[in-house]
């Protein structure tokens, strides 16, 4: 193709030479020449007849052509328009239809736009200039490979779904009444979304909501039904997010880990460790997590709780997650108050633990020593009616009461410090359970 380029851009410069031939034919695949006023299809087949009275004609080369740019060399300054002809796929967005710009000085102009996921197979660019005289149009095919999303660079578009509007491919009744739980649910993911894909990837990933040309839509529903991530064989998948998965609406928090997990399953979890509904077999902690996070976010259910009447969900991706992703450098989590909080009062508590487990053994010993003096004394005292007790055997009888009460006394006084901190240990979990992480 380029080589058919060259050819047809020499044609127009023996042209300009020729003045004085009536009309020449000069039309190739990448390239064409009109003259002032001629009319146009866009076809580079057609052919183009040319004035006498034209002492230069317009052209357009294609310099370059590749799915998301386009680079062509035309007169200075000519304003040009670009068609974009793509498959865009069961559920893609697709790029542009039209991009606009003008060349610079030199004639250059590079265009470029989105290039979201579509199938895999052939586009056409199809370019037309003008300098407000004269008008030329060229077009070039390029290629789209096949591949993966990239997590470090995903282009989302948030739609919210009207009650009465019908996807191809859903079934679930939609519920008018659900419209406000759906409006709050899009407004609080279109405001947190973008930094907490950053953090769910440790920074590896970048997300950025788009209005259109986006990789993949996010649509939220106002019904019930069991949120997921929809893929279709041409390579275009879509998010469906129901804000009610049973009798009452979703949280705030669940609404964010749902659309994480879903998003996550554009790269996880398939293989050996992967059950067939793409979710990990196990829920191995991870140890570089911890609280909701410590099994990551691709486990199913995904961990969820009440925190201070509220439900929080896991948000963060494990190790083995960002790697299914294709990140081979995996960071450790970044740190935030919740965490640190979490990580102080998991500290506290296993010292508690320990503490109540040592002391806990020392009381249950002491108490064993405090049955058999308690046994020995009563011993005695059957042998012994009252009042016959030997001189001897009373004093033996004497050290054994005494020691029986200095052992209480500290048996006791052991085991108020236990209940202290029985209590402690209780309030550091209480606040532990508040934290939402």
């Amino acid at each position: 193709m380029r080589t058919r380029a060259t050819k047809a851009f020499g044609c127009a410069r023996t042209l300009r030479l020729l003045k004085f031939i009536g009309a020449t034919l000069c039309g190739l695949a990448l390239t064409s020449c009109v003259t002032q006023g001629a009319s146009r299809d866009g076809d580079p087949e057609t052919d183009r007849s040319f004035s006498s009275r034209e002492a230069q004609n317009l052209g357009v080369r294609v310099m370059s052509s590749s799915y998301g740019a386009l680079a062509i060399a035309t007169a200075p300054r000519a304003s040009c328009r670009l068609e974009v002809t793509v498959d865009r796929g069961m559920f893609g967005d697709g790029p542009p239809m039209t991009v606009e710009g003008s060349a610079d000085g030199s004639g250059s102009l590079a265009l470029r736009y989105p290039a979201p996921q579509v199938p895999p197979g052939l586009g056409r660019h199809a370019v037309t200039c003008d300098d407000g005289r004269r008008a030329a149009s060229a077009s070039a095919e390029f290629e789209i490979a096949s591949g993966p999303l990239d997590p470090r660079g995903l282009r989302v578009r948030l739609e919210r779904v009207e009650a009465t509007t019908i996807l191809p491919g859903v079934t679930t009744r939609l519920d008018p009444s659900l419209l406000p739980a759906r409006d709050e649910i899009a407004a609080y993911l279109a405001t947190i979304l973008e930094d907490q894909w950053r953090i769910a990837t440790r920074g590896l990933g970048t997300l950025t909501l788009v209005r259109s040309s986006a990789d993949v839509v996010l649509y939220v529903l106002p019904g019930r039904g069991t949120s997921l991530n929809e893929r279709s064989s041409d390579g275009t998948e879509r998010l469906l997010i129901y804000v009610a998965d049973g009798p009452s609406t979703i949280s705030m928090g669940k609404s964010l880990s749902i659309a994480l997990h879903e998003l996550g399953h554009t790269w996880c979890c398939f293989g050996p460790a992967a059950g067939p509904d793409e979710h990990w077999l196990e829920r191995s902690a991870a140890p570089e997590l911890a609280g909701l996070n410590r099994f990551g976010l691709m486990v199913h259910p995904v961990p969820c709780r009440i925190a201070s009447g509220s439900e929080v969900c896991a948000t963060r991706f494990s190790d083995r997650e960002l790697r299914a992703m294709g990140f081979a450098d995996v960071p450790m989590p970044f740190s935030d108050e919740c965490s640190t909080k979490l990580g102080d009062l998991d500290a506290q508590i296993s010292s508690l633990d320990r503490s109540l487990a040592e002391s806990g053994q020392a009381i249950d010993a002491a108490n064993e020593t405090l049955a058999r003096l308690v046994d020995q004394l009563k011993g005695l005292e059957s042998q012994y009616p009252e009042q016959t007790m030997p001189p001897d055997v009373r004093a033996a009888y004497g050290r054994i009461a005494e020691t029986y009460e200095a052992l209480y006394r500290e048996t006791s006084r052991v085991i108020a410090e236990y209940n202290r901190t029985v209590q402690s240990r209780n309030a550091a979990a209480a606040k532990r359970a508040d934290l939402p992480c």
